[in-house]
């Protein structure tokens, strides 16, 4: 899947990734973004529920980063 930035150029579309502090496995977010669309977005900290440990985990933008994929993401039920 591909969209196009505002320079007309084109961005593969991925899911952003985060690293489990516990498990050092890599999560999904389930938030789908390309690599210069998150490189322009701003510093910011947050929470999620790992579904690896089941600990809510704080991370900031410097602890994801974007796996670019041609398929999409796979919904869990």
């Amino acid at each position: 899947m591909h969209r196009k930035n505002d320079n007309e150029e084109e961005a593969a579309v991925g899911i952003l990734m985060i690293r489990c502090p516990r498990t050092g496995k890599d999560v999904p977010s389930g938030i789908e973004t390309d690599s210069l669309s998150f490189e322009r977005t701003p510093a910011f900290t947050g929470h999620f529920r790992c579904p690896l440990c089941g600990v809510d985990h704080e991370w900031s933008k410097i602890d994801g980063w974007v796996r670019e994929s041609d398929s999409p993401p796979s919904v869990a039920a």
